[in-house]
């Protein structure tokens, strides 16, 4: 323990320039403000692949039974399920 404390006892201090916090916090600053192009990219081709895919699944929903997306008729029922009788 005692050695260690030696140690630290013999660091001498640097002298830094004044502006260094300031260049610091500037490179900082550009890079947190740009974003890579590839993460761009892999999003836009993900957002492309599922409107594709559910482009696909919706046409072929249809080709599986046309009369499906079509109105045909409506059926009334008088359910009075809700009613105590």
């Amino acid at each position: 323990m005692n050695q260690n404390i030696e140690l630290l006892k013999k660091i001498k201090k640097v002298e830094v320039a004044d502006n260094l916090y300031d260049k610091i916090m500037l490179r900082i600053e550009q890079k947190s403000n740009t974003l890579a192009f590839y993460k761009v990219s892999i999003a836009a081709s993900l957002v492309i692949g599922l409107l594709l895919g559910e482009v696909l699944l919706v046409i072929q929903g249809n080709k599986d039974n046309p009369t499906s997306s079509q109105v045909t008729t409506l059926v009334t029922i008088n359910n009075n399920s809700l009613y105590y009788e």
